[in-house]
C-alpha cells in the first residue's frame, strides 16, 4: 500500500504538472479574450460569475461517482472532459465567422474545462490524501498540487503573453489542448488504495471539542469569504493593470508561480506542524495588507513585488479544506463531502465577480479594499471559533 501511495503521489504529480504548465499558455489570458468579445468590463465579470455558479453542481456529482465506482475513474473522466474545452474554441475561431455562434460556443468551451476540473477535484484530493501518511498529508498535497506544477508556468505563462501580443491565440489554444490530453495519459498508472486504516490519523475518533458539523460550518463560511474575494479579483487583475500591460501580467503571474512552489511546500510543512489556525489567522491578515497595498500601489515594481507577496500568501489555505474532510468523515463519505464543499464554495463565487464589477465603477481601487475586509473577516472568524490547536 505504501508503494501505491508513493505512485500515486507521483503520477499525479506528473499530470497536474503538465495540465498547469499547458493552462499557462492560454486560459490565463482569456479574460483578454472575452473582454474583446464582450466590448465590456462588466459583462466579463458577469461571465466569470456564471461560470462559477454553472460549473458548482458537478463537484457532489463529481465526489459521489468517486465514492461509489472508485477515484481513479472519476479523475481520468475530468482531466478527458477539460481537453474539449480549448479544443472546441479553437474549432470555433478556425470554422465559425458569426460572431454570436462564437461568444455562445466559446462560452460552453470554456464551461468545459471546469466542469472537468469539478468532476475530477474531490476525487484527486481524496485520493492524494488517502495515498499519505498521517503527517505528511498537506506536504504530499501541496507537492501534488502546487509545487512542482507551479514551476514551468514560470516560462509558459510569459510565452503565452507573448503569443497573445501577436495575436497567436490558436496557436496556445491547441498547446492547451494537447497538454491536458499528455496529462491525462500520465493519470494511467493511479490505483485505488483498498486499505486505508493504516494511513488514517488516530485523530479521526471525532472525540474534539469541536463537533464535526459545527467545524465545517466554520470552515465554510471563512472560505466562502476568501473565495468570494478571490474570485473577484481573479479576472479583474489583468483589466486593472490595462490590456497595454499584458507582457507584465505575464511577467507577474511567471514569476508568481515560482513564488507558488516554494511557498507551497513551505505552507504545507508549516500547516502539518502547527495546525490551521496558527496557519489562516496570520496568514489571511497578511494577505488583506497586501491586497490593499496592490490596490494603492499602480507601479510595475510594486505591484509585482506585491503581487508575489499575494501569491505566497494564497497557498497557506489551499490544503486545508481536504485535509479536514479526510480526517473527519469515513471512506465512504468523503469524496461526497468534499464534493458538497467545494459545490457550496464554488456557489458562493458567483457573487465575487459581480459584487467587483459593481465596485469598479465606483472605484478602481475599491475590489481590492473590500477583498481586504473580508479576508480579515474569515481569519477573525477562525480565531474566534477554531480551538488554538484543532488537530485537523
Amino acid at each position: 500500500m505504501k508503494r501505491e501511495g508513493t505512485n500515486n503521489v507521483l503520477s499525479m504529480t506528473i499530470s497536474n504538472t503538465i495540465a498547469v504548465t499547458a493552462n499557462g499558455i492560454w486560459i490565463m489570458f482569456m479574460p483578454y479574450y472575452f473582454g474583446q468579445l464582450f466590448s465590456s468590463v462588466a459583462f466579463v465579470g458577469l461571465f466569470f460569475s456564471i461560470v462559477a455558479l454553472a460549473s458548482a453542481i458537478f463537484y457532489p456529482i463529481g465526489g459521489h461517482l468517486a465514492d461509489r465506482i472508485g477515484r481513479s475513474a472519476l479523475i481520468m473522466a475530468g482531466r478527458l472532459i477539460s481537453i474539449f474545452g480549448p479544443l472546441f474554441i479553437l474549432f470555433l475561431r478556425l470554422l465559425v465567422t458569426d460572431l454570436t455562434t462564437i461568444i455562445i460556443g466559446s462560452i460552453m468551451g470554456y464551461l468545459l474545462v471546469f466542469i472537468g476540473g469539478g468532476i475530477r477535484l474531490p476525487a484527486a484530493s481524496m485520493l492524494l490524501m488517502e495515498s499519505s501518511q498521517p503527517r505528511k498529508k498537506t506536504r504530499n498535497y501541496m507537492f501534488a498540487e502546487r509545487v512542482l506544477p507551479s514551476i514551468p508556468p514560470a516560462l509558459t505563462v510569459y510565452i503565452g503573453a507573448y503569443l497573445y501580443v501577436i495575436g497567436q491565440l490558436e496557436v496556445m489554444l491547441f498547446i492547451g489542448a494537447l497538454g491536458l490530453a499528455l496529462s491525462a495519459i500520465a493519470l494511467i498508472p493511479i490505483q485505488e488504495i483498498s486499505d486505508i486504516e493504516e494511513l488514517q490519523s488516530s485523530e479521526t475518533d471525532k472525540t474534539r471539542s469541536f463537533s464535526v458539523e459545527s467545524l465545517m460550518l466554520v470552515i465554510v463560511l471563512a472560505f466562502a469569504l476568501d473565495g468570494i474575494s478571490s474570485q473577484g479579483l481573479s479576472w479583474y487583475v489583468p483589466l486593472f493593470l490595462g490590456e497595454d500591460n499584458a507582457l507584465l501580467y505575464g511577467t507577474m503571474i511567471s514569476i508568481s508561480t515560482l513564488v507558488i512552489a516554494l511557498f507551497s511546500l513551505l505552507s504545507g510543512l508549516f500547516i502539518d506542524r502547527v495546525g490551521i489556525k496558527a496557519s489562516l489567522v496570520p496568514g489571511w491578515i497578511a494577505l488583506a495588507i497586501t491586497v490593499t497595498l496592490f490596490g494603492i500601489f499602480v507601479n510595475p515594481v510594486y505591484s509585482l513585488l506585491l503581487y508575489c507577496i499575494w501569491v505566497a500568501l494564497d497557498t497557506v489555505d489551499t490544503a486545508i479544506p481536504p485535509l479536514i474532510i479526510s480526517n473527519l468523515y469515513p471512506k465512504t463519505e468523503r469524496a461526497t463531502r468534499m464534493g458538497l464543499f467545494s459545490m457550496v464554495i464554488r456557489s458562493s463565487l458567483f457573487v465575487g465577480p459581480l459584487l467587483a464589477a459593481f465596485l469598479i465603477t465606483i472605484s478602481p481601487q475599491l475590489p481590492f479594499f473590500v477583498k481586504a475586509l473580508m479576508n480579515f473577516a474569515a481569519a477573525m472568524i477562525i480565531f474566534t471559533f477554531i480551538p488554538k490547536r484543532e488537530q485537523t
